[in-house]
């Protein structure tokens, strides 16, 4: 299901904890960020005037949030919490250091 981008946005800062970044890259673009303890930083990005995000623009912006994309429908629509995607994180970041 298509999202609009402010829905996104919305549900990024004020459930999941990511913060606007002013980062110089381009005043094209606005970077949202997350910081987890024992995880890398988590960095999305939307361009400026988007209004509704196509699948596949969502497909890369989940895949940067390291979720699928039915997790983040579940995110936008509210049915996922911070906990869950917090928990997914370290789980991904722990895989990740053991098959190192």
């Amino acid at each position: 299901m298509p999202w609009k981008a402010r829905d996104v946005k919305a549900a990024l800062t004020r459930k999941f904890g990511f913060s606007l970044q002013s980062q110089g890259r381009s005043n094209r673009h606005e970077w949202f960020a997350k910081d987890v303890p024992g995880v890398p930083r988590v960095l999305t990005m939307f361009s400026h005037g988007m209004v509704d995000l196509s699948d596949s623009l969502l497909g890369k912006i989940a895949r940067q949030l390291r979720v699928r994309r039915s997790d983040l429908d579940a995110m936008v629509g509210c049915t996922q919490s911070l906990e869950d995607y917090t928990r997914r994180l370290r789980e991904a970041a722990d895989g990740t250091r053991r098959g190192s």
